[in-house]
């Protein structure tokens, strides 16, 4: 996996304006885990997603990935884990984490994230508090 970062990462993005997110359907492993969901730069320009286990059906597959998704870009925001359960920057040990978490950012991280992007527009309404 870090090979694959490694090559986002060598497109030469400005890290400061632009991100890469690869979604695959190949399996996932980082050191020290032998299968993960995704996986990022943290601060950095790139992250990489899979379907792999994301499980079947277009609805649930598709909630899935954008949790998942949002996650790794969080790390790349330069957000660390949560401790929260339903915050999107939860671990996600196995899919039961992923469905509980859902794709919002607790009242923390969201505010941690608007230090990170000041620029960005944050929708407090859409908080998992």
């Amino acid at each position: 996996m870090d090979a694959l970062l490694a090559r986002l990462d060598a497109r030469g993005l400005d890290h400061a304006t632009h991100w890469a997110l690869a979604v695959t359907g190949a399996e996932l492993c980082a050191p020290g885990h032998p299968s993960v969901f995704g996986e990022a730069t943290v601060a950095g320009c790139c992250a990489v997603v899979s379907t792999a286990r994301l499980g079947a059906g277009t609805a649930t597959l598709h909630r899935r990935l954008l949790t998942e998704a949002v996650h790794e870009l969080g790390h790349v925001a330069g957000l660390e884990h949560c401790a929260a359960t339903t915050c999107v920057m939860y671990p996600s040990l196995d899919i039961a984490d992923t469905d509980r978490k859902g794709s919002h950012f607790c009242k923390r991280c969201r505010e941690a994230l608007s230090h990170a992007l000041p620029h960005a527009s944050l929708d407090p309404a859409r908080a998992c508090d």
